[in-house]
């Protein structure tokens, strides 16, 4: 590569090497697919275990870990799975069918608005909770 003078990435993930152009990875990837389609990353949910995953598991709206995945994946992630492989994404699948806001509701989605002043205790607005009041005065 570096004899050709080519412009491409060497990445590691698990026991493979991966040669890519410089700059494309699964986000570039889901982020062209998704301008295609009219969608917004937003709306996607996304699972990964590897070290290619990184950047794909931020672009989407909810990114999931399966319970194999590298320490560093599951660190990025919003949400692990009880499961490996496999029955990881079976378990993803099975509770965004039956009860997907729950599962959707976590601190990576969830909006710092302040901390009580009492306790200390940081609160949060979820984006798919019920409506918001805010009152007061202006000054």
């Amino acid at each position: 590569i570096k004899d050709l003078g080519l412009e491409l990435e060497i990445i590691f993930n698990k026991g493979a090497v991966m040669v890519l152009p410089s700059g494309v990875n699964k986000a570039t990837g889901l982020a062209a697919a998704l301008e295609d389609l009219g969608l917004s990353a937003h709306n996607v949910v996304g699972i990964g275990d590897a070290e290619n995953d990184h950047a794909f598991l931020r672009a989407v709206g909810f990114g999931v870990a399966v319970a194999n995945a590298l320490p560093k994946v599951r660190e990025t992630a919003g949400h692990v799975t009880n499961g490996a492989r496999g029955a990881g994404v079976r378990e993803l699948i099975e509770g965004l069918i039956s009860h997907d806001a729950a599962l959707l509701d976590t601190a990576r989605q969830r909006i710092e608005i302040g901390a009580d002043d009492g306790s200390g205790a940081v609160m949060h607005l979820s984006p798919r909770g019920g409506g918001v009041l805010l009152a007061g005065t202006s000054g």
